[in-house]
């Protein structure tokens, strides 16, 4: 009797203790875990001189866990994706006012990881989150019950999700800091341009064109500065560099409009 006790206890242990194949879900903590590890190990795998410690700081929020069994074979799985980013983050990303030089950085992370916003089934950005809608992904229970290996083929896109917000956690200042100085840089070289070529204009214009400019220059200068900014003092007036460009920008907005009305041919 007592050896038929201790098979009893030995099976119902082994069953409490194992995965029942029948019973299996997606969300099983467990198997979470499983996925969490996997992909975020996966990110650091992809950085080019040692695993990063920063994807562990990246906020994988999984959702609308779904189980598709397929008997005799893995667990088909799918679920939802949302990772919170800094704005800092999504100003890179987005480069809407052009100052960043955003495609030979994204290019380590991979082309076309962030080209949209609004959700499909790629990344995208929205409302400040990366969210992928729909990963799928298989499970599959080994064989001694224990154990819950995650399935999907390499490069996958939750992986470079992770590894690329990651990446640009890490780079974000550095980037920033690079691309506008870069930009400053062509602006400053563009003005000069602009300035250089409103008098190589006038050499060879016309005297009536060259008497309506010198009387309205003054007046000019004085409108251009108070809507853009006196250039010569941006930088005495300890501006920041993103507000240098864009008065920079300004002004040779306004000194290619000034270019245009010189040109006798314009109108």
């Amino acid at each position: 009797m007592k050896t038929l006790l201790y098979i009893m206890i030995g099976i119902i242990f082994t069953s409490t203790s194992a995965y029942a194949k029948d019973d299996f879900q997606c969300s099983d903590p467990k198997a979470v875990e499983a996925v969490k590890k996997t992909f975020a190990d996966r990110a650091k795998s992809m950085f080019y001189k040692s695993p990063s410690q920063s994807v562990d700081t990246v906020n994988v929020i999984y959702s609308k866990l779904s189980t598709q069994p397929r008997w005799g074979k893995a667990f088909s799985c799918s679920l939802r994706v949302e990772i919170p980013v800094s704005q800092e983050i999504v100003d890179i990303i987005l480069n809407e006012d052009d100052i960043l030089y955003t495609k030979d950085e994204m290019d380590k992370i991979s082309n076309n990881l962030f080209t949209k916003t609004g959700e499909s089934k790629d990344n995208r950005l929205n409302d400040n989150k990366i969210v992928i809608p729909s990963f799928a992904y298989d499970l599959s229970v080994l064989d001694n019950g224990k154990e819950i290996k995650v399935e999907k083929k390499s490069y996958d896109a939750l992986s470079r999700a992770i590894y690329a917000v990651a990446w640009l956690s890490e780079n974000a200042e550095k980037i920033t800091k690079t691309a506008q100085e870069k930009t400053l840089e062509s602006e400053k070289e563009q003005y000069l341009f602009f300035f250089t070529d409103v008098y190589g204009i006038l050499e060879d214009a016309p005297e009536d064109i060259k008497s309506k400019f010198h009387a309205s220059q003054e007046t000019w200068v004085k409108e251009r500065n108070k809507k853009c900014g006196n250039v010569e003092s941006l930088e005495a007036n300890n501006l920041s560099i993103k507000e240098q460009i864009h008065a920079y920008r300004c002004n040779n907005a306004t000194m290619s409009e000034q270019i245009s009305s010189l040109d006798p041919n314009e109108g």
